[in-house]
């Protein structure tokens, strides 16, 4: 039984070891002609904007979503310091 705890760690260490072949095969690749470049060149910088964009959408969600739990959890423990009877739940 205690051999099963070796299949996940053998099988992560394959899939690294896949990931950074496969890396280096794409990476010695030709990258292709001037007009190829410039094209994967526009779709790199649009795609940066929107992982950007993403990214600054996502940090509003988490803060306002902090804001809400501080809020309830700040009310909870005052109404528990301060002796207020438990919630009913």
């Amino acid at each position: 039984m205690n051999n099963y705890i070796w299949i996940p760690i053998v099988v992560g260490l394959l899939t690294v070891l896949f990931a950074w072949s496969l890396a280096r095969y794409v990476l010695r690749k030709d990258t292709g002609t001037p007009a190829m470049q410039k094209v994967a060149d526009a779709i790199f910088k649009g795609a940066m904007a929107f992982l950007n964009r993403q990214y600054r959408t996502i940090a509003t969600l988490a803060i306002f979503a902090a804001v809400i739990v501080g809020a309830v959890l700040f009310e909870v423990s005052h109404l528990i310091w301060h002796g207020a009877r438990p919630l009913p739940f």
